[in-house]
């Protein structure tokens, strides 16, 4: 079962920043995961949620330019990183899972990757469905999946309309039930967040294929046999 952090190290550091995933790689993991949104200007940058507050007041992403993005200080010298940066920094180290947090960044995305080349392991993983089946067809190459929070009683056409054969499910309404009707038709299973090491454990019985943790450190007991 595969560890991934869960926008780094996100307990130790201000999460989707440079330090957290420093700090996910040094505490051992197979891959990383940052949400990714778009700027004022257009730009990519890490961040999962839309508010952010800069000199007392707050604002929407999509109001501040990348510029003014950057110089949010997120505690301990901490920035929203450019996905560029992000990509740059971590692309050849190991695999990157990307979560597509607005409607736009497939276009974005494969504006980028016909100029620089696309890393090795890259995953884009999203809610919207557009967007992912955008990349299947810009990037088959790359791994794909769907982000929901609960498994509905008809999934199949979900996963025929995305193209994917991979999902990322919220941990709180996951039962063994729904692994099995998933592994029946074999699609990849990741879920989130997942922090408590008997919920783990009890995941890695399932044969689930990864979790994503906010303490990446706290789930190396996983490797264990």
């Amino acid at each position: 079962m595969q560890i991934i952090s869960h926008r780094g190290a996100s307990t130790e550091a201000p999460e989707n920043t440079l330090l957290a995933f420093d700090r996910a790689i040094q505490q051992g993991v197979d891959a990383l995961e940052t949400d990714v949104l778009l700027t004022k200007d257009g730009q990519m940058v890490c961040r999962h949620d839309n508010l952010i507050q800069k000199d007392g007041s707050w604002y929407y992403l999509e109001e501040l330019t990348a510029e003014e993005v950057r110089q949010i200080d997120l505690g301990g010298g901490g920035h929203i990183p450019s996905l560029e940066e992000v990509l740059e920094r971590y692309g050849r180290k190991l695999p990157l899972l990307l979560d597509l947090k607005c409607p736009g960044l497939a276009v974005k995305l494969k504006s980028y990757f016909t100029q620089h080349k696309m890393p090795a392991g890259l995953h884009f993983t999203s809610f919207f469905l557009d967007e992912i089946r955008a990349l299947v067809e810009a990037f088959p190459e790359a791994g794909h999946s769907i982000v929901l929070s609960a498994l509905p009683g008809r999934f199949q056409p979900l996963f025929e309309d995305a193209r994917a054969r991979e999902v990322s499910l919220y941990r709180g309404y996951l039962t063994l039930d729904t692994v099995k009707k998933l592994q029946d038709q074999d699609i990849r299973i990741r879920v989130y967040p997942v922090n408590v090491p008997k919920e783990a454990a009890k995941f890695k019985e399932w044969k689930i294929d990864g979790i994503f943790t906010d303490q990446p450190g706290v789930m190396q007991f996983l490797r264990k046999k």
